[in-house]
């Protein structure tokens, strides 16, 4: 019963069991914040929404229907300020708890702790891969800007880039043997 999910830093969702809450505030931050992380386009292109979930302290929480709800959390240790938390009804967890036989309990920690643990693994894992992808297209972009460098030094036709206020952003060595100007007399002016 209730919700596990994997929070950022500033409170949004990135990861949870009630699929309607994925990409959503967890807690209501201001406009700014969230058009601050609507503008880095890091979880889609937004607006992001509000659970409606409004914390009273540590442990406890009230739903947008004013339904009490416990909180339990974590902190991810190799990603710092992220956090597992999972929240759920508070009298029906008072009901359960109740009618609840030690030795169930010791299981339920149990296997609590391990689906925390594989998600947090599971999670790592994907971040890790969005990494390394990104790390690809760096270098490939790289690549490609050596190989358009190498183009426009190579060109026998001379290439020059003005920008808007009449400044010379690009002199290529053709440029140079046809104008008559080295690169150091003309970049950087009018």
């Amino acid at each position: 019963h209730g919700a596990l999910m994997m929070v950022d830093p500033r409170g949004v969702i990135f990861a949870s069991t009630r699929a309607d809450w994925l990409y959503h505030v967890l807690w209501k931050i201001p406009p700014e914040a969230l058009s601050g992380i609507a503008d880095t386009q890091q979880f889609g292109r937004g607006p992001l929404q509000w659970t409606g979930m409004e914390r009273l302290d540590e442990h406890h929480a009230v739903g947008p229907a004013g339904k009490r709800y416990m909180l339990h959390h974590a902190l991810i240790s190799n990603l710092p300020g992220w956090e597992i938390i999972h929240v759920h009804d508070d009298e029906m967890f008072a009901r359960q708890v109740s009618g609840m036989k030690f030795k169930n309990a010791g299981f339920i920690i149990t296997m609590g702790s391990a689906l925390i643990g594989l998600i947090s693994i599971i999670l790592y894992r994907q971040a890790s891969n969005e990494i390394r992808k990104r790390k690809l297209i760096e270098e490939e972009l790289q690549s490609v800007n050596h190989r358009l460098q190498a183009l426009i030094n190579a060109s026998p036709l001379p290439i020059t880039i003005i920008d808007i206020d009449g400044k010379c952003l690009l002199w290529n060595p053709a440029a140079v043997q046809v104008f008559g100007w080295t690169a150091a007399e003309v970049l950087d002016k009018p």
